[in-house]
């Protein structure tokens, strides 16, 4: 990433899922060490679990649909679902380190960097099915389908617990209802389906 800077967006967000796996790693290891500062040990854990998937899973399949949409440059299209893709991706890269610096030190922030992370999320999982889909095959289409709508769902769930972290807010969502709702089905309703899609071989490739 220091060798070729900030673009391509698809590159930014490949890089950044691969530096984000450390994070976790670092997270695992205090959360079994009984580590766990001013949080309750269930949210250190949880850490572990968010960085392999909104850290590691989202951005690595952000970057893998980005390559599938851009042109040789590396460079999102000018129209609308183009500029959406380049500004959503941008928004998934950054926005989880803003999250963990909001649950950290301020409510406020916390909210306001799951709301824009929730939105870019919605978006882009729209524009995989506008603009990714129609251009694999029909098995990776399906599956990558399935991931979109999946990750639909769970920033829906996402935003209520964001919204509920705000002191003076009802809780909406509880931390097991979470696990239960958004954790399962981001695991094996989009990272699963969505990673498997890019690890299959394209008739092409297969053809070759």
């Amino acid at each position: 990433m220091l060798s070729r800077g900030l673009t391509p967006f698809p590159e930014l967000a490949i890089d950044a899922a691969l530096l984000y796996v450390p994070v976790g790693a670092v997270a695992l290891v205090l959360s079994r060490a009984g580590i766990s500062f001013h949080f309750r040990p269930i949210i250190v854990l949880l850490t572990v679990v968010h960085y392999h998937y909104a850290g590691f899973a989202l951005p690595l399949v952000t970057g893998m649909a980005g390559r599938i949409v851009t042109d040789d440059g590396g460079r999102f299209g000018s129209g609308i679902v183009g500029r959406a893709m380049a500004a959503t991706t941008l928004v998934i890269v950054v926005n989880l380190a803003l999250i963990a610096v909001g649950i950290t030190f301020s409510p406020l922030v916390e909210v306001v960097a799951v709301a824009f992370f929730t939105v870019a999320v919605v978006v882009f999982a729209l524009s995989i099915l506008g603009a990714v889909v129609p251009r694999v095959d029909r098995i990776r289409g399906a599956l990558l389908s399935v991931a979109a709508i999946a990750v639909v769902w769970t920033m829906a769930l996402a935003l209520a617990y964001g919204y509920s972290a705000y002191p003076g807010t009802p809780q909406l969502v509880t931390i097991d209802e979470m696990i239960l709702r958004h954790g399962s089905v981001n695991a094996f309703g989009f990272a699963l389906p969505a990673l498997l899609a890019f690890r299959l071989k394209t008739p092409e490739s297969t053809a070759e």
